[in-house]
Parts: C-alpha cells; sequence; structure tokens
C-alpha cells in the first residue's frame, strides 16, 4: 500500500494499491480546526498504522504548529492526536524522531501501545528544515540516521559571464537572492528576495543600466520563481497568498 499527498494544500492523504489502481481516501482535514493539508506518512513496522502530519494554516510556514497523528488502514477515521511539532516524524529504534528549533530530536514511543513515553532530547543542533514542515532527516529500520546539517543565510552576487565563462562584471549588492530572470530586452532582472523582520520573500527588479534595486511585490506571502512575459510588460510568479485573483502583476 501507497499513501502520498495529492497536492500542495486543501487536501488529506489518499492510498493506492502498489499494484496500481483508483487512490482512496486515507485521511480527511478537519476543517472546523482549520487544516490546510496533511503531508509526510510513515508507516510504522506492523504495515497497518502510520504517522501523518495534519498541517494548520496556508504554506509556507504554517501560521501555527502542526499536530502529529497515528492512523491505522482498516480503520478511516480513527486517527489518535499525539502531540504538536514543527515537522514531519518518523520512527525508528522505539523513537520517534523530529525537529524543534532547529534540533533534531528524539522520544521514546512504545510500539505496541502506540503511546509516548518520557521526554524528547536532542541527536543533532541546526538540522535543515522547511516551511512545508519538511524536515532534512532520515532514518533507517536499524537506527541509522542522515540529516542535512543548515548554515547561516547564503548570500550571493549576481555575476555577469560571456559565452566562454570569462567574468564580465557584478550587479546590484551581495544578498540572499534564490532566483532570477532577465528580461528580454535584457534591461531588466527579475529576483526572488527575502529581506526584512520578520523575513519575507518578494519579487524585486534590478535596473541593469542605473543598478538600481527596486521591490515590485509587497505582499506578507512568499512570492517567488519570477518569470517574464515575451513582451516584457508581465511577470508571472508564484504566491502563497490564498486570496490571490492573479498570479500576473503588470509593470
Amino acid at each position: 500500500m501507497i499513501l502520498f499527498a495529492p497536492g500542495p494544500s486543501q487536501t488529506g492523504l489518499l492510498r493506492v494499491s502498489s499494484a496500481g489502481g483508483i487512490p482512496t481516501v486515507a485521511t480527511t482535514l478537519d476543517k472546523t480546526a482549520g487544516e490546510d493539508v496533511h503531508r509526510w506518512p510513515h508507516f510504522l513496522p506492523n504495515g497497518r498504522h502510520f504517522f501523518y502530519t495534519a498541517v494548520t494554516g496556508p504554506c509556507c510556514p504554517a501560521s501555527t504548529p502542526s499536530v502529529i497523528r497515528i492512523a491505522a488502514l482498516d480503520r478511516p477515521g480513527a486517527d489518535l492526536t499525539l502531540f504538536q511539532a514543527e515537522s514531519a516524524v518518523s520512527y525508528a529504534s522505539d523513537h520517534l524522531i523530529f525537529a524543534h528549533d532547529g534540533t533534531l530530536m528524539a522520544r521514546p514511543f512504545d510500539l505496541e501501545t502506540r503511546q509516548l513515553l518520557g521526554e524528547a532530547f536532542p541527536l543533532a543542533e541546526r538540522v535543515t528544515t522547511e516551511g512545508s514542515r519538511y524536515v532534512g532527516a532520515s532514518v533507517s529500520e536499524n537506527g541509522t540516521l542522515v540529516y542535512g546539517q543548515a548554515g547561516a543565510d547564503v548570500t550571493r552576487q549576481l555575476t555577469w559571464f560571456d559565452r566562454t565563462g570569462r567574468k564580465l562584471g557584478t550587479l546590484s549588492d551581495v544578498a540572499p537572492y534564490s532566483g532570477l530572470a532577465l528580461s528580454p530586452d535584457e534591461r531588466r532582472v527579475a529576483v526572488t528576495l527575502e529581506t526584512g523582520v520578520p523575513n519575507n520573500v518578494d519579487i524585486w527588479l534590478i535596473d541593469i543600466l542605473r543598478n538600481i534595486r527596486s521591490r515590485l511585490t509587497v505582499h506578507p506571502g512568499r512570492e517567488m520563481s519570477p518569470v517574464w512575459s515575451p513582451d516584457g510588460a508581465r511577470i508571472a510568479f508564484q504566491s502563497s497568498h490564498r486570496n490571490s485573483r492573479s498570479p500576473c502583476v503588470r509593470r
């Protein structure tokens, strides 16, 4: 049996046989609690019970901590809430593995009664996470753990190169850019940039001739991945703003 989340929001988990077939509902969102999506299923060794992460509020990150639940394939709707968490959870060697404040934690768990035992304790610091509640860690059945270690915010310098790879010059200030798109007339660059306190991700424009950077989007959601229209008059981008009426901004 395969469990999966069919979309990034507004859906519970689906199940389908590994031999193929039509997916059916495995979990149902609790709309009264404001749940947005169920993600990151993890089977227990018995192959019948599984954990999943119930995310409340739109990504990313969600407005409130997520809820970790345990469910059973043969008892839909009888899900048990275990605790709130900032990340997905996995199981190995009688422990649940999850992230809290950037630290990878382990908490004793009784496999037979499916109950928490004792307090959580740290395994590793500065573990990578994402706003979707993903945690960059994986643990095998024999207890071997691998994880990605987070570093400081990476700043980047936008740099011009010619077709042979020769460096021609730089553009704008050093900043934590995460995406860019050159306009069709090669006079502007649209970039994804995280700024402010608290941090906010927006689309910015850089005027190449004047070397001036200006903010294009101002919504508190996350705007990223800019793409220019062929005539350079519009920019399409990805947005986490749920009430957005259009993915395009005129310029």
